[in-house]
C-alpha cells in the first residue's frame, strides 16, 4: 500500500516533467539554462524511480539467483544424461538403418550380376529389417527427424555478407590509436 502511494507520487512527477518538456523550446542561453535545471530534476526523479524499483526487485533477484544456483548442478546433470541417452539412441538407429541399406545394396548387386532373379530380390528386400517397424513393434514411441545444421569447414572462404563485425572491439582499438581498415572513430555530442 505504501509502495503504491510512493509510486503514484513519482509517476505524477514524471508525467508533469514530460508535459513541461514537451512544450519547452531551447533557443537562447537562458532557455538552455532552464533546460539544464529541468534535466537535473528529471535525473533526480530517475534516481528515485531506480531506487524504488531496486528496493522491490533486489530481494527478488537475490532469491532468484540463489534458486538458480541451487538447481544449476542438478539441471546440468539431467541435461547431460538426456543428451547422452539421445545420442546413444540416434547412434543405434543410424547403425541399424545403415545395415539395412547395405543389405538392400547387396541384394541389388546380386540382381545385377544375375545371381538371383528380380522376384526373389523383391521378396528378400521385404524381409530386410525395417528399423522403424522393428522399434514400433517393441512399443517405442520416440521418433527421429533430420534437422538442417551448419558446419563451417573453412571459415576463410565464408563470404563477407555472413560475417558480423565486433563493433566493441573495433571501437576499443580505434580509441587505443590503432588503425582499423574500413572504420573511423567519431564523437557524438550528448548531454552528460
Amino acid at each position: 500500500m505504501q509502495d503504491e502511494k510512493e509510486l503514484s507520487v513519482i509517476k505524477e512527477q514524471a508525467n508533469k516533467e514530460l508535459n513541461v518538456i514537451n512544450t519547452m523550446v531551447v533557443t537562447s542561453a537562458e532557455e538552455y539554462k532552464s533546460a539544464e535545471d529541468i534535466l537535473i530534476k528529471v535525473k533526480t526523479v530517475g534516481k528515485m524511480i531506480k531506487e524504488k524499483k531496486e528496493e522491490i526487485t533486489k530481494p527478488l533477484n537475490e532469491s532468484l539467483k540463489h534458486i538458480r544456483e541451487l538447481f544449476k548442478p542438478i539441471e546440468t546433470t539431467h541435461e547431460t544424461a538426456e543428451e547422452i541417452i539421445r545420442k546413444k539412441m540416434v547412434s543405434y538407429r543410424l547403425l541399424e538403418e545403415k545395415k539395412a541399406e547395405e543389405e538392400k545394396l547387396k541384394i541389388a548387386k546380386k540382381v545385377e550380376t544375375g545371381y538371383i532373379k528380380p522376384e526373389t530380390a523383391i521378396k528378400k528386400m521385404e524381409d530386410v529389417v525395417d528399423v522403424k517397424a522393428q522399434l514400433k513393434q517393441t512399443g517405442v514411441t520416440t521418433s527421429t527427424r533430420k534437422l538442417p545444421r551448419v558446419r563451417i569447414v573453412n571459415d576463410k572462404e565464408i563470404p563477407r555478407e555472413y560475417l558480423v563485425v565486433d563493433e566493441r572491439k573495433v571501437l576499443d582499438d580505434l580509441k587505443a590509436g590503432k588503425t582499423v581498415a574500413g572504420a573511423e572513430l567519431y564523437y557524438e555530442t550528448i548531454i552528460a
